[in-house]
């Protein structure tokens, strides 16, 4: 009984000490990163931020007297540059179409769960502070109950398809296993392992 009752505190409050690590870990990277010197370039090339120059690559150092002059900066360049990278991932699709779809399916398919977990929250709001079971008649819960259900099974799969073909290819590609180090495998490994029990936790 007592082991029992450790175990379901142990699970239920994973959740919790797994965010906590990802948000202190945020934090350190965030304060390595901020006190690095501030003169180099640390940027990948092109910068987009940089107004009418990132389309060549280019940067606010190579004005004549650039420390005099005030420097433009483009906030909607940089948020297109990064959305087109976090929606479709281009630059692996100029550069290794065969890589590309695998690559894309994984990461999609994890963009599906996210989405997921905010239907599941959704849910439980629903649920516990508006009163309406799901699933009911009610339009809301129905749609919440629908959505919740094709998102997660939809993205969980396409994420498995993704994230094994991009470990197969890492296996026997010589050129990928090159580059390849033991914490890529470990971290694409364990993604997989949490989203496969996923998976067959919600089948059977």
């Amino acid at each position: 009984m007592y082991e029992l009752m450790i175990y379901a505190l142990v699970f239920r409050y994973t959740s919790y000490i797994s965010f906590i690590i990802f948000v202190v870990g945020i934090a350190y990277k965030w304060w390595r990163w901020s006190s690095m010197p501030l003169h180099l370039r640390w940027e990948l090339y092109p910068v987009p931020h940089e107004a009418f120059k990132a389309e060549y690559g280019g940067s606010y150092l190579e004005e004549v007297n650039w420390w005099s002059k005030g420097r433009l900066v483009s906030v909607f360049g940089e948020l297109k540059e990064m959305l087109k990278e976090m929606l479709f991932i281009v630059r692996i699709y100029r550069n290794n179409k065969r890589l590309w779809f695998l690559s894309y399916l994984f990461h999609l398919g994890i963009y599906l769960i996210l989405i997921w977990f905010i239907l599941v929250f959704l849910g439980a709001i629903t649920i516990t502070y508006v009163g309406i079971p799901i699933p009911s008649a009610n339009h809301w819960a129905l749609f919440v109950y629908y959505a919740t259900i094709v998102i997660g099974v939809v993205g969980d799969l396409i994420a498995i398809i993704g994230g094994l073909g991009l470990l197969t290819r890492r296996l026997i590609d010589p050129v990928l296993r090159d580059y390849t180090t033991i914490p890529d495998y470990f971290n694409l490994i364990i993604i997989l392992l949490a989203l496969l029990s996923g998976f067959l936790a919600w089948f059977f």
